[in-house]
């Protein structure tokens, strides 16, 4: 499994368990998460966003990480 700065393995098992709810697999999908430089992005808080791309139809969607994000 891929090591994740913002994702917390609480988080990435729930997104595991909503893809099989779903009919899907891990392995259909890539994560990509970015951390947001906090002196650029003026928070104190760890923030960022993740990109998720579906490997099979090519949709890619982008969300924010963070304290406050879901």
């Amino acid at each position: 499994m891929t090591s994740f700065h913002l994702i917390t393995d609480d988080e990435f098992a729930r997104f595991s368990a909503v893809l099989r709810e779903n009919g899907w697999r891990e392995q259909d999908f890539e994560l990509q998460e970015e951390e947001l430089d906090q002196a650029e992005a003026e928070v104190e808080n760890c923030t960022g966003q993740v990109g998720i791309r579906n490997l099979l139809t090519q949709a890619v969607e982008v969300y924010r990480l963070g304290p406050g994000w879901e």
